[in-house]
């Protein structure tokens, strides 16, 4: 019996820290694709050719760590507020997992949502698509709150009363 109560809180515990990271993710990439700046680029057929690139694929991936850094500190700083109760090792890897998950789903969002335009005829001219072009930036979310958590609960040991 114990196994099982065991594995339920797992699974509620993931249910918990994904749902609204991925929730929170879709949003952000409505955000991002919002924001982000889009060169007009000519359909060859093929592929999409932006004829004036002048950092705006640099921009669009500033602006995505930008987007993801935020809520990866609030993930850290919740983690921490929450690290003295039990089972604090299985809320850590629920949280950060769901940080992977909102980062991931954050940029597919951004990503579909920039790549709405299949149905045009070769030698049209419309805004580029969205993309990333580097993808370490998918870990900004869950480095920020493994970064957050870290520092506040190296804090939290320093200024204890036990030192």
């Amino acid at each position: 019996m114990r196994g099982l109560a065991g594995e339920r809180r797992w699974r509620e515990s993931f249910l918990v820290a994904m749902v609204p990271q991925a929730v929170l993710g879709a949003l952000l990439g409505l955000l991002w694709w919002l924001l982000a700046p889009k060169p007009e680029a000519r359909y060859l057929g093929l592929f999409w050719y932006a004829e004036s690139n002048q950092g705006f694929s640099a921009a669009q991936d500033v602006l995505f760590g930008l987007v993801t850094v935020v809520p990866g500190i609030v993930v850290g700083v919740l983690l921490t507020l929450w690290s003295a109760r039990p089972g604090a090792g299985r809320r850590l890897t629920a949280w950060l997992g769901g940080a992977v998950a909102g980062s991931l789903v954050c940029w597919m969002t951004g990503c579909l949502l920039g790549h709405g335009f299949a149905s045009y005829a070769p030698g049209a001219v419309a805004p580029a698509p969205l993309t990333l072009t580097s993808y370490g930036l998918l870990a900004v979310w869950p480095a920020a709150a493994a970064f957050a958590v870290t520092l506040a609960l190296m804090g939290k040991g320093l200024f204890s009363s036990r030192w």
